[in-house]
């Protein structure tokens, strides 16, 4: 082995805290780094630090949820008035021939 790649493989090493030739085998603690994140800069890393009505999440949630409802009231609604269309035509055929049967009996 080279001197050069010896001496930068002692250096990285050595800023791993390892001996030369030993392989990394620590996992970082993630939920350790996120608890501290949460804590240090919770505006930035907490998943529900501030969410209120306002923030963009919060509306993008609200429109996903309430989209349905106002197409089902839409829906419901065009039900609605076909049904009370079809109640006034009912009534103006009834009265149309309810007219038409008293000027053909005068």
């Amino acid at each position: 082995m080279c001197q050069a790649t010896a001496l930068k493989q002692r250096k990285r090493s050595w800023a791993l805290a390892l001996p030369v030739g030993q392989p990394r085998t620590h996992k970082p603690d993630n939920a350790l780094l996120r608890f501290l994140l949460r804590h240090r800069l919770p505006a930035r890393y907490a998943a529900d630090s501030h969410v209120a009505p306002g923030h963009p999440l919060y509306e993008r949630i609200r429109e996903e949820v309430l989209e349905p409802k106002r197409r089902q009231r839409k829906r419901d609604e065009a039900a609605i008035f076909a049904s009370i269309d079809a109640k006034l035509a009912k009534i103006r055929t009834r009265r149309t021939a309810a007219r038409e049967e008293r000027a053909g009996s005068v």
